[in-house]
């Protein structure tokens, strides 16, 4: 069984793995252990790099050039030439982090091969093997990957700038639509399994916007707002596989140390906002399908229990 294990954990496994490993679900043999991007960043002392990116708010001219362009028009041509421009600039900045090389990313897996335990060679082999035989098209994956990251952290910043114009409003429910599509096509395209819970996150601010909130009953309110400390920091790796994967029907088994009620919180977060999608975006072909998701218990890392999300 494939064992996909989240940043918590693979932290874990690379300060203090003896624990961890003792647990009956990670100590058997029939179990692959996995990385996926954000968490083979983290257990290569990589998981701050996204830190080293300028923000995104009113001291960034970036920042400032949108908003007056979405003051000045509401024509959706300028405002889908404003989502490819930050897009673009997102791109290179990716590019241009020191960290994003791929010799130093082989040595670092390299160096990682030589400290781990057994059980986490196959996982780091793999790796070690794309950067080896397909170094550009490994490098492409994890930049376009990180770039889809940032950009919907972007989009964030911009839905939660507070203005009451009509042409900022309108352009930020183009912006929306931009991100949807531009998730659809970066999906179809196979080259990266983008997020779908850092958009998820995204179009949670767009909810939250004056202007959208009398749009909610009471019950969608209240999940609404127990949302909150369930969002990931702008600038933390987002490892939320367990809603990423279940949306393209990939089944695997999800280790995390988050509470079930988190995780359910997490994907009752996203059944919504893909209700949502689908109310708008009749072409939308994404639903979340049972994942089997494993709780490992902080601090003492023993076996707890299966949830199906």
């Amino acid at each position: 069984m494939k064992l996909i294990v989240d940043n918590q954990i693979a932290r874990l496994l690379a300060h203090d793995p003896s624990k961890i490993l003792k647990s009956p679900i990670m100590s058997n043999p029939d179990n692959l252990i996995q990385f996926r991007w954000p968490s083979l960043l983290e257990y290569l002392g990589l998981g701050s790099l996204l830190l080293d990116l300028p923000v995104f708010d009113k001291t960034n001219p970036l920042f400032g050039a949108s908003i007056s362009t979405m003051w000045k028009t509401d024509e959706k041509e300028v405002i889908f030439h404003v989502y490819d421009h930050l897009f673009t600039e997102i791109l290179n900045q990716i590019r241009a982090l020191p960290q994003i090389n791929g010799p130093f990313l082989l040595q670092s897996i390299k160096a990682g091969i030589e400290k781990s335990p057994k059980i986490l060679l196959p996982a780091l082999v793999v790796y070690e093997g794309a950067f080896l035989e397909k170094a550009a098209h490994t490098m492409h994956d994890l930049i376009l990957y990180l770039a889809w990251d940032r950009m919907c952290v972007w989009m964030a910043s911009l839905i939660n700038y507070q203005s009451t114009d009509s042409k900022f409003v309108h352009g930020l429910d183009v912006l929306q639509q931009c991100l949807i599509e531009s998730y659809h096509h970066i999906t179809q395209q196979g080259r990266t399994s983008p997020s779908l819970y850092r958009m998820i996150e995204t179009l949670f601010y767009y909810q939250m916007r004056e202007e959208n909130l009398q749009n909610h009953t009471a019950e969608e309110w209240t999940l609404l707002s127990q949302s909150f400390p369930n969002l990931k920091g702008e600038n933390e790796l987002t490892d939320i596989y367990y809603i990423d994967d279940a949306a393209i029907h990939e089944e695997n088994c999800y280790l995390t140390l988050d509470s079930s009620d988190t995780v359910d919180r997490r994907v009752a977060l996203a059944q919504f906002m893909i209700a949502k999608i689908n109310e708008r975006f009749p072409q939308w072909e994404y639903v979340l399908h049972p994942q089997n998701v494993v709780h490992l218990m902080a601090p003492t890392f023993m076996y707890d229990s299966e949830d199906g999300a």
